[in-house]
């Protein structure tokens, strides 16, 4: 009888680490894949199967430059650098931040990050948006990027946010990533009462959005 248990359990035991072998052989690629999300199909990491199916390269249209500094007001050697570009359904438009201005070590030291907006992604304006109302400067800022975040509905205070090195507080500890909001993209209130949100040098490529596990997340570069 003793030796009918011990069969028994061998069995069972066995079984249950068979299920386990199983599923460790499943495909890595189809492991731990979020299926209620929509998924960049540029390879073949989350398709577990297909038929009848080929994968073909679509061609792009250069159209060449469709945004050129306007002197006096957001001109300078940086101007193009860190663009961030984002389409806004509730406006049906385009819209693009970018840096301007000179190096930091130049005779002329400011930089800022310029708006304007499209209907079709090719021909821009430039609305005076500034606090002034005499240029289309929206942020002290540079190294920026701009999100547009799913997660807050349209209106609210902080659907747009930014991640950005201030340009004058760019020197030492305090070259690091700055956090700011706005309603529209437009509007800017600083996060953190304008201090610092990291500790290191961030002078370069801040990148913000969304993460769908539920976080705001945001990488940095260094010079």
């Amino acid at each position: 009888m003793l030796k009918h248990r011990l069969t028994a359990l061998v069995l069972l035991l066995t079984t249950a680490e068979m299920a386990q072998i199983l599923k460790a052989a499943e495909p890595a690629d189809t492991v731990g894949i979020e299926t209620t999300v929509k998924h960049l199909l540029v390879d073949e990491h989350v398709i577990s199967q297909r038929h009848q199916v080929v994968r073909v390269l679509g061609k792009v249209k250069k159209h060449g430059i469709v945004l050129r500094p306007t002197p006096g007001m957001d001109d300078g050697s940086f101007y193009g650098f860190y663009h961030t570009v984002h389409y806004n359904p509730q406006r049906n438009k385009f819209q693009i931040w970018y840096s301007w201005g000179n190096a930091l070590n130049s005779d002329q030291p400011y930089r800022g990050t310029g708006y304007a907006e499209s209907d079709d992604g090719v021909h821009w304006t430039k609305p005076l948006v500034s606090a002034d109302g005499q240029s289309n400067n929206v942020l002290p800022a540079s190294g920026n990027s701009v999100t547009i975040d799913p997660s807050v509905p349209w209106g609210a205070p902080d659907k747009f946010k930014a991640a950005y090195m201030h340009i004058t507080r760019s020197s030492g500890a305090e070259n690091a990533t700055r956090l700011a909001y706005s309603p529209d993209g437009i509007r800017w209130t600083e996060y953190n009462d304008g201090k610092r949100v990291t500790y290191r040098a961030a002078d370069t490529q801040n990148q913000i959005f969304w993460d769908p596990i539920g976080s705001c997340s945001c990488y940095h570069g260094v010079t």
